[in-house]
């Protein structure tokens, strides 16, 4: 089960990640109205399906460099912040734009097993409407 947050304050509950968005049945009252849940208060720990705390980030800066962007992201529960590049290359290949990174609420950052210096970014498109995954890498 994913929780998202929209930065206007909807929020649901999906059963898996993708097209068709297919939402929890906790969540899915079709017309019914909802009663708001009580406010949490401190960070939220949000963990996947094999109980690993997932880290999830805001998008805090974005710096235009030469051939590629710099974003800063700030991790919800930590506060630490991770400086990762995407070449120009790269975002015009996967049909990205900067206006997907800024509408997007949060994202999944997790250590690329694979490469070091690299992380799998993964997050919700509005505008592609689909969970996009990118491999970026931290800035030097």
């Amino acid at each position: 089960m994913f929780y998202y947050q929209s930065r206007y304050g909807g929020r649901v509950f999906f059963d898996d990640l993708g097209w068709p968005w297919p939402k929890h049945p906790c969540t899915d009252n079709g017309s019914q109205t909802l009663k708001s849940p009580p406010v949490v208060r401190g960070p939220i720990v949000i963990k996947d399906r094999s109980g690993k705390t997932l880290d999830i980030y805001d998008l805090d800066d974005l710096q235009d460099a030469a051939d590629q962007y710099i974003f800063t992201f700030q991790n919800h529960r930590t506060r630490a912040r991770l400086d990762l590049a995407l070449t120009k290359k790269a975002m015009k290949k996967g049909g990205l734009s900067i206006e997907d990174f800024w509408d997007t609420p949060s994202f999944l950052l997790r250590k690329d097993d694979e490469k070091p210096n690299a992380f799998r970014v993964e997050f919700i498109s509005c505008r592609q409407r689909k969970v996009v995954r990118i491999r970026m890498r931290r800035s030097r």
